[in-house]
């Protein structure tokens, strides 16, 4: 029976896998060493140049609501209220974002009453402006969907009907 012979242990590849195996013990422990530093300078950042914030614990902070603008999440007890033209409650994640949504939308029953539907799609609107009348007539209607001229448009229709309510007002005093 032929036994296999094993090759004999080289001194130098078994120093050599010694230092390679200490090399990285190095390593890794420098890296540790390394990320402790940085995460406890981000602590103490943290700590000395902001106020913390205050998070409630109750039930409510604990439920998410979507920012419907940038559609960030975050608790019920941080997003700043408001209600909508339905009378839900909105969301928003700050002042900013609050701005900016859309005060004035239309429902599809407005967007058929008052036929300024969107050709390409019926349950939009085109950009409409209008201006109402106290006693309920339509006494001026902009139909553009670039936004220039809307406000100018509606603001000096309102301010030439006050003038003749003004003007009628004197007539028959």
């Amino acid at each position: 029976m032929l036994l296999a012979q094993a090759a004999p242990l080289n001194p130098m590849t078994f120093i050599a896998r010694m230092l390679r195996f200490l090399f990285w013990v190095i390593i890794v422990s420098w890296s540790v060493s390394l990320l402790r530093r940085l995460v406890n300078r981000m602590g103490r950042g943290a700590r000395n140049g902001q106020e913390p914030i205050d998070v409630p614990s109750d039930a409510r902070s604990q439920k998410l609501v979507r920012d419907p603008v940038c559609g960030m999440h975050l608790a019920e007890g941080l997003a700043l209220a408001e209600r909508s033209s339905s009378g839900e409650p909105v969301f928003f994640c700050s002042e900013e974002c609050r701005n900016k949504f859309p005060v004035g939308t239309a429902t599809p029953a407005t967007i058929s009453g008052y036929d300024v539907v969107l050709p390409q799609h019926t349950t939009l609107s085109n950009r409409t402006s209008f201006v109402i009348a106290p006693d309920g007539k339509i006494i001026y209607v902009l139909s553009e969907m670039s936004p220039e001229g809307h406000v100018q448009g509606t603001l000096g229709a309102v301010k030439a009907s006050r003038a003749l309510q003004r003007a009628l007002h004197r007539v028959r005093a």
